[in-house]
């Protein structure tokens, strides 16, 4: 991810847990939602991401025993329409149009304007 699409990405972490940091972080560098659920925890662990991100990915991860990266606090998978949701919710409130996957992407790329 380049510096422009980090700050790009900025607004969209405000006021947001670890774990949903994470999974915005990673739609915007080109995972999608599928590749997230099917994500077990030790991949998630292995991945190169940059400092900031890497802080939030180990506090979401913090004394996590379930076998799936993203998950609730009861251990049921996080589904689909969950990172869907918070995906089309958190681009309303900065950008005050909801957003799906792919065009949240191309908004942090720069190749989409709100």
């Amino acid at each position: 991810m380049t510096e422009n699409e980090f700050e790009r990405l900025q607004p969209f972490l405000h006021w947001k847990t670890a774990r949903q940091r994470v999974i915005l972080y990673l739609i915007a560098n080109g995972y999608d939602v599928a590749d997230l659920v099917a994500m077990r925890a030790i991949a998630l662990r292995k991945l190169s991401l940059q400092d900031e991100i890497a802080v939030f990915r180990d506090e979401a991860l913090l004394g996590h025993s379930h076998d799936f990266a993203f998950v609730y606090p009861n251990g049921k998978i996080l589904p689909k329409s969950a990172m869907y949701k918070l995906i089309r919710d958190t681009a309303l409130k900065v950008t005050g149009k909801p957003m799906s996957q792919e065009t949240y992407r191309k908004y942090i790329q720069g190749k989409k304007k709100p």
